[in-house]
């Protein structure tokens, strides 16, 4: 592979982590949008959940043969794209949340409205079940994101939830893996940990381990769902989506109560639900 073509998979990997940081803006739209998706899938279900067993029992040659069946012209450049532009996109993020708080959260409160408008596009057929299961994603939403446990969890184990979930996520065209950050209460703390790498490596670490789990197991039966359950599966991830709004637009309403400026709210609502049209219309399947 040539270097202009790793160049261009390398921004490819930045549009992705930027958008892996925005809640409403999934990283699997950009990539079906830059035409890399079912690339990524393919190398995704690839992973052999026991190469890691075979490092253990000290076969060298076979975890090797496993480790070169990967194409690292395609991971390599991607993944550094990926990683740096989520370090330096958090960073912006993390700023905006201390100080302009009431404007942050309108503006993924657009995202994240019309994110579940156009992954309601998606259910091909409503009937009972489908309708059944979408209303049951959303009871789940909004259960999830009143929970004040997890928000105000710091564990490591909650770190490593975050992980395994968000990964889950960057399997679904219209699903963001900052979404499922948001649902849990933990998008704040990895923003703020992604932000400071430097200070927080062996939490990131955690995370990280979490994300490596979920490629290794659940990611594989996620994909199995949309193959076999796809309208009922997609229509529970409608709903699940629709009662995450829950949570910004209680932090909206609470910003506005204490001084945030209603208009420009307004304005960056407004802003972030034409965003997701237009970064959605090429994705759409």
């Amino acid at each position: 592979m040539g270097f202009l073509k790793k160049l261009v998979l390398f921004i490819k990997g930045l549009l992705m982590g930027t958008a892996q940081t925005i809640p409403g803006v999934s990283g699997g739209t950009i990539a079906f949008v830059t035409g890399i998706y079912n690339k990524l899938i393919y190398e995704i279900n690839s992973i052999n959940p026991k190469t890691p067993l075979k490092l253990l029992k000290l076969d060298f040659r076979k975890f090797y043969d496993d480790l070169m069946g990967f194409d690292y012209g395609f991971l390599l450049p991607l993944g550094f794209g990926i990683l740096f532009s989520m370090w330096a996109s958090a960073t912006v993020v993390t700023f905006a949340l201390k100080n302009y708080t009431g404007i942050t959260f309108g503006f993924f409160t657009g995202l994240i409205l019309g994110s579940a408008v156009k992954i309601s596009y998606k259910v091909s057929k409503y009937n009972k079940k489908s309708v059944l299961t979408g209303f049951i994603g959303l009871l789940f939403g909004l259960w999830v994101t009143g929970l004040t446990g997890l928000s105000g969890s710091n564990g490591l184990i909650t770190l490593f939830l975050a992980g395994f979930l968000s990964v889950c996520a960057l399997l679904l065209p219209g699903l963001s893996g900052s979404l499922v950050l948001m649902i849990i209460g933990q998008y704040e703390r990895v923003m703020s940990l992604v932000s400071g790498f430097q200070n927080h490596l062996f939490e990131l670490s955690v995370f990280f381990l979490g994300g490596v789990v979920s490629l290794l197991t659940f990611v594989k039966l996620l994909s199995l769902l949309l193959k076999k359950h796809r309208n009922i599966t997609t229509a529970f991830l409608t709903g699940l989506v629709f009662g995450s709004l829950r949570l910004p637009l209680y932090e909206v309403y609470s910003a506005v109560l204490t001084g945030s400026n209603v208009f420009y709210t307004g304005l960056s609502f407004a802003l972030g639900l034409v965003s997701i049209h237009f970064i959605g219309v090429k994705g759409d399947n």
